[in-house]
């Protein structure tokens, strides 16, 4: 019930003479009925005095009932939602003066608002489960905050690294078995499954690789001037050797000008004959790591193939391990550092039989990547040497097998790193033999460089 000086008092009993509607008022000293109808306002003076409360000159406001505040001034006590009656509770009304208008539950742990002491250049984070407090948040944090891209926020922060990672001009490439760039990249194959090869350094915003795709990048650069996500292949493998061919030597590629050096070709017989296989190529300029090539297998008396011989970097030539060498993959000399050497074929021998040597793989190739940032989250990058090939005879025939190609060289910029993947540059695998030929040998590693930070 309403009114000054209720106090504890309960389970008042209603007085003689109360109709249906009448509602019980407290006057100060006692309880009396008081017709529903009559209600505008409640003034202390009125009930005393026994005057109607409509007389009391008050103004009744919707959803209000009139009451008194115990001395003597009259008010009009709000209804809630439901129509029970509001009592008057000091946090209360402080929560519904801060809250106006927010639409926050009462009770909840947003009360906690009303607890902030806010000023400029403050935010608002939880501490807790219902629990809330500021930090400091400038006018440059702000300015960060509202960066959409990592774009925007290396501006913000006075990083633009386009000068390292490429200027973007290519836009942003998604390598994905179907989407074609003739400007940069010749396709071989069918969508969705072409394979794509670069004929120009690339410098794009973003790059997309997907899972199973391959991009091979036939010694030029490629940059990206935010994030690469590699789920595919970028390479620049050797060939492996086919039957009696060799993995192909491309000669001088891209702007790096490193070679995919070739293996040797595998010696043939038909009848009586004894060949030996042919020796892999050697690359054109210096073999980063030193490692040789494998050799062709020995098939009776033909001798396989020797792999191309390795020759490592003078002291006075450097080394692409450094970053202003390997921006441009060449030496200190301006000579090219070529990844390897081809693997040798297969020796072959028959009397009244066929007999091929395997052909040798091909070396690896010169792999340079600038990114900015990078996911290579199931993804490989990578210069391996070209596979040799097995030998292969008919009747008495005999047949050495290939040998596998020199691994190349891989050097990756990264700014941002998520994942590597896979980054490798491995010795081409050797081919076996046939019939009692021996089986080739596998090529030498290459190198492999990876570099984070600026």
């Amino acid at each position: 019930m309403i009114g000054g000086g209720i106090g504890p008092k309960r389970y008042v009993r209603p007085p003689l003479g109360t109709a249906a509607g009448d509602l019980l008022v407290f006057n100060g000293s006692t309880w009396e009925a008081q017709a529903a109808t009559s209600i505008g306002t409640l003034d202390h003076a009125a009930l005393t005095g026994g005057l109607p409360w409509a007389s009391s000159g008050h103004t009744g406001t919707a959803n209000r009932l009139a009451g008194f505040n115990g001395s003597g001034v009259a008010i009009n006590v709000p209804l809630d939602a439901s129509g029970g009656v509001l009592g008057y509770d000091a946090g209360l009304l402080s929560l519904a003066a801060a809250d106006a208008g927010a639409g926050l539950a009462y009770p909840s742990a947003a009360n906690t608002w009303t607890r902030l002491t806010l000023a400029a250049d403050k935010g608002i984070y939880a501490t807790g489960a219902g629990t809330l407090a500021t930090y400091d948040l400038t006018a440059f944090a702000r300015s960060l905050l509202d960066d959409a891209t990592a774009g925007a926020a290396r501006t913000t922060l006075g990083l633009d690294l386009s000068g390292d990672y490429g200027d973007g001009s290519d836009g942003a490439l998604t390598f994905d078995g179907t989407t074609t760039y003739a400007s940069f990249t010749t396709t071989t194959g069918v969508a969705p499954n072409l394979i794509y090869t670069l004929t120009r350094d690339v410098f794009a915003t973003t790059i997309s690789v997907s899972s199973g795709k391959k991009v091979r990048t036939a010694g030029f650069v490629l940059h990206s001037s935010g994030l690469t996500s590699n789920a595919g292949q970028i390479h620049n493998d050797g060939d492996p050797g086919s039957g009696s061919s060799g993995g192909a030597n491309t000669g001088t590629e891209g702007t790096l000008q490193s070679t995919r050096a070739g293996g040797g070709g595998g010696a043939t017989t038909s009848g009586a004959q004894t060949n030996s296989g042919g020796n892999g190529s050697g690359s054109g300029g210096r073999n980063v790591t030193g490692s040789a090539s494998g050799a062709g297998g020995v098939a009776g008396g033909g001798a396989g193939g020797t792999g191309g011989t390795a020759s490592a970097p003078t002291a006075v030539q450097g080394s692409i391990r450094g970053r202003n060498f390997a921006a441009r993959g060449r030496l200190a000399d301006n000579t090219a550092a070529n990844g390897g050497n081809g693997g040798g074929g297969g020796g072959a021998t028959s009397t009244t039989g066929t007999a091929t040597g395997g052909g040798g793989g091909a070396a690896g190739g010169g792999v340079r990547l600038i990114f900015y940032g990078y996911d290579g989250t199931g993804g490989v990058i990578s210069a391996d040497g070209g596979n040799g090939a097995n030998g292969a005879s008919t009747g008495d025939g005999q047949a050495g097998g290939g040998g596998g190609g020199c691994g190349g060289y891989v050097h990756v910029h990264v700014r941002h790193l998520t994942a590597w993947g896979t980054v490798r540059a491995l010795g081409g695998a050797f081919g076996s033999g046939s019939n009692g030929g021996s089986a080739g040998s596998a090529g030498g590693g290459g190198l492999v460089v990876q570099l984070v930070g600026a």
